[in-house]
């Protein structure tokens, strides 16, 4: 994570059920109707904010395993709250305390928009030792130039997944999931080994 983003959302302090605990939210039903499509037996939420993505996932598939992780203390002692018996811990996605093949499916969900490009090699090769598959809900532009305008304008880093994954499948969010921009044009789930 680039660090003055690290910064930012290390060192947050709101009222975190207020801002995130947001189940209705209409880009959680793709996700999680992926998640249930990809049927894993374990899934780890990076940058899992209060958890209600995997709330909503452990709803839909009683049986899976969930885990997740963020920056923020006061966001993983709230995921605690919420989903009792999850292992949810402080950590960053560059640097995750994870045995090799822990989990069947790594999530993100706009966490990746804060990963610096001279960072991402080091989170995916991770991300590979951690897991077999990956969902992401990030941006995604094979455009450098609107890559670069993002950054410049809204600080997001938005990637290439066809270039950083290889064998991505990459489906684009419909506008009423996730309405205005950037995620109108770059929001995308991204499935990839």
């Amino acid at each position: 994570m680039d660090n003055e983003h690290a910064k930012k959302w290390e060192d947050r302090r709101i009222d975190w059920e207020q801002a995130y605990w947001t189940p209705d939210h209409p880009h959680r039903k793709l996700i999680v109707d992926k998640v249930v499509e990809m049927n894993p037996k374990s899934v780890l939420e990076v940058g899992c904010a209060v958890g209600v993505n995997l709330y909503l996932i452990k709803k839909a598939l009683p049986d899976v395993i969930i885990a997740g992780c963020d920056i923020n203390e006061q966001a993983v002692i709230k995921a605690r709250e919420k989903l009792p018996g999850a292992d949810i811990r402080v950590a960053r996605a560059e640097s995750l305390p994870y045995q090799r093949g822990a989990f069947d499916l790594i999530l993100t969900d706009a966490c990746l928009i804060y990963i610096n490009p001279d960072r991402m090699y080091r989170v995916m090769k991770d991300f590979r030792r951690i897991a077999n598959r990956f969902l992401f809900n990030e941006f995604h532009t094979e455009d450098d130039y609107k890559r670069a305008l993002m950054l410049r304008t809204d600080n997001y880093f938005a990637y290439n997944y066809n270039k950083v994954l290889m064998k991505a499948k990459l489906t684009k969010i419909p506008e009423d999931a996730w309405p205005g921009e950037p995620w109108k044009s770059t929001g995308y789930l991204i499935e990839g080994k």
